[in-house]
């Protein structure tokens, strides 16, 4: 292990003895080293959280030595004559024109994210971080059936790294199933206690279940971790407005925005407490700035078409109603509101369309059923009307 120390000792010396002839290789090789140094262990970045050697950390230095070796080679075919120069522009030109074709079928690679990690994933099948990153990826462009099993390879394959298991946490917020969510963000937070995401993301967990005294704990950990944390403010904001602290929640979304302007989540809640305020106006705004940056939220998308109708921009409305719909086609309360706004805009076909596909997914919706009741009377239907309106019960 010393052998490459011992050889950087010669070549230094044999460097600094030819230096009356050229200095040359002695700048190749201070240029080298220097370059070279930051990846070396002396300063710390971040690859050094999985591992304190890579190749290509020399890339950025390889340069150096290449223009150096280019350099000696058109002085050797400079001193050789007219021949010489040509054969060696001749060998240049092949050379550049390999390595652009090298360079442009590898290029294909990085098009986008997805693509560079399947590829990493099909070169390495047991890269962890590439599973990890891309069911991420996955994840946040709505696709999570592509993304469970990748990020579940990625746990089993680093069961102790915590990046793994938060995004397998969030994969469980997703399902529904909070325990074990909060499972998984408990293991993240034991593998990494510094780690402000971990906690964040359990204290997140945590108020989910109606267990507000350790997420508050949890929450102040990650603030205390990193007090520009976005993230952990939007939390602290949702904390604030379970607990019915709305103004304290207000400023706390306000905290995370002024850190990340594109947090969805802490402008679709403001949004909320505006128009519970009945500033249904500014509530647009924050809800159109939030539906910008997470346009596949289905409900973004129905609490600005809410606002919107109490706005008295019923047109609009529809549009964010239908979009809600797409999103969410298994949402009874989007076909519900739907069918409302349409019953409003006097298309009771439609109204009724959308009626049913509410009660397809709820059967026991007692609202679906009076409105559908009230469309069928309408019509003269008077036996399907009765059945719709013996199912919604008596008026509450």
């Amino acid at each position: 292990q010393y052998l490459p120390l011992l050889a950087l000792i010669v070549v230094t010396g044999i460097a600094w003895k030819a230096r009356r002839r050229s200095r040359s290789p002695l700048a190749v090789l201070l240029l080298y080293a220097g370059t070279l140094f930051p990846a070396l262990g002396f300063i710390d970045v971040f690859p050094f959280q999985y591992s304190f050697v890579a190749d290509h950390f020399q890339y950025l230095a390889a340069p150096v030595v290449i223009a150096g070796i280019v350099a000696g080679l058109a002085g050797w075919l400079e001193r050789r004559g007219p021949p010489a120069r040509t054969a060696g522009f001749t060998a240049t030109a092949a050379t550049i024109v390999l390595l652009s074709a090298l360079t442009c079928r590898t290029s294909a690679r990085f098009a986008d994210s997805e693509t560079l990690w399947r590829d990493t994933i099909e070169r390495n099948p047991g890269c962890w971080m590439a599973r990890n990153n891309l069911g991420a990826d996955l994840l946040q462009a709505g696709r999570m059936n592509e993304a469970i099993p990748l990020i579940e390879s990625a746990v089993t394959l680093a069961p102790r790294n915590p990046a793994g298991r938060i995004n397998l946490g969030e994969v469980r917020l997703l399902q529904g199933n909070a325990g074990a969510a909060i499972v998984e963000f408990h293991q993240a937070v034991d593998v990494a206690p510094a780690n402000a995401e971990a906690h964040a993301d359990l204290a997140s967990a945590l108020l989910q279940t109606g267990d507000r005294d350790e997420a508050a704990t949890q929450v102040e950990d990650a603030l205390r971790l990193r007090p520009g944390f976005a993230k952990a403010w939007t939390v602290r904001g949702n904390l604030d407005l379970a607990s019915g602290r709305t103004p304290e929640a207000f400023e706390a979304f306000g905290h995370a925005l002024a850190l990340d302007p594109i947090d969805s989540s802490a402008r679709s809640n403001r949004g909320m407490i505006l128009a519970q305020q009945g500033k249904f106006n500014q509530a647009i705004i924050e809800f159109q700035q939030a539906a910008r940056t997470d346009s596949n939220n289905g409900s973004l998308q129905l609490n600005l078409a809410n606002a919107l109708l109490q706005a008295g921009r019923p047109v609009e409305a529809l549009a964010s109603y239908r979009r809600a719909v797409e999103l969410q086609p298994e949402s009874g309360v989007a076909h519900r509101s739907l069918a409302l706004a349409l019953l409003q805009a006097g298309r009771s076909d439609e109204a009724e369309t959308q009626f049913r596909a509410a009660l397809a997914v709820d059967p026991r919706d007692r609202e679906s059923h009076r409105q559908l009741g009230a469309i069928l009377y309408r019509r003269g239907d008077l036996d399907a009307a009765r059945g719709e309106l013996e199912q919604a019960g008596p008026v509450r």
